[in-house]
């Protein structure tokens, strides 16, 4: 979308999406540091890459429907989804709207 923007010369849009996208990136890297503090390095990388390749929603809905447990985590898998989704909502539908 974002390069299709460009080629219609729409670049102000174009932008505005590259910065809305980067804006969630970085609050959900914030959040997935935060969360998993006390893991494994590996871990956390493992989480960042979710993040960074854009696979947080498809994962956490898997970590919902399989009913993933982990009693380390001071979240749910559900209430980690919604909290991701509420990141979501504000850095990105909310503004592009």
């Amino acid at each position: 979308m974002i390069n299709l923007y460009f080629v219609e010369d729409l670049d102000d849009s174009a932008i505005s999406m590259m910065v809305l996208l980067g804006t969630n990136t970085f609050c959900q890297i914030i959040t997935v540091l935060s969360f998993y503090q006390k893991k494994s390095w590996k871990r956390i990388m493992k989480e960042l890459l979710i993040t960074i390749f854009f696979l947080r929603p498809f994962v956490d809905c898997y970590r919902v429907k399989a009913n993933v447990k982990d009693e380390t985590m001071s979240l749910d898998a559900v209430e980690e989804m919604m909290v991701n989704k509420g990141i979501e909502l504000a850095t990105e539908t909310i503004p592009g709207w």
